[in-house]
């Protein structure tokens, strides 16, 4: 953790992207109080609520750069328009002979852009 000040300002503590991660991650468990949390690692709320803001943006990478997506276009004879999850975290999309399979957590953009590109 990084301190930083300037003469008559505010200091601000530089958190590390893992630390950032670690705490949002400990906030989505089931029962826990981000209130106490806060109080646990010494932070505001409101710096929690941002961060798990950012992190469900996928803005919470190493490095801050955006995750990339695994995407395999298979090119199918079905002509379903839409498929249900098949397992636990994988969501098939077959429209026309195109199909999109989408595994783990995916932000909600990201999905249109690429049900976007299949319809075109």
């Amino acid at each position: 953790m990084e301190t930083t000040a300037s003469k008559g300002k505010r200091s601000y503590q530089r958190h590390p992207i893992q630390f950032k991660r670690e705490v949002v991650e400990a906030s989505f468990k089931s029962g826990v109080s981000v209130a106490r949390l806060a109080l646990q690692y010494g932070l505001n709320v409101n710096q929690i609520w941002t961060w798990r803001r950012l992190y469900r943006e996928g803005r919470l990478c190493e490095g801050n750069r955006a995750a990339l997506v695994a995407v395999d276009v298979i090119d199918t004879p079905r002509a379903v328009a839409t498929r249900a999850v098949t397992r636990e975290g994988c969501l098939e999309i077959a429209i026309g002979r195109a199909q999109l399979c989408v595994t783990g957590r995916v932000d909600a953009e990201v999905l249109k852009t690429a049900i976007a590109a299949l319809l075109s």
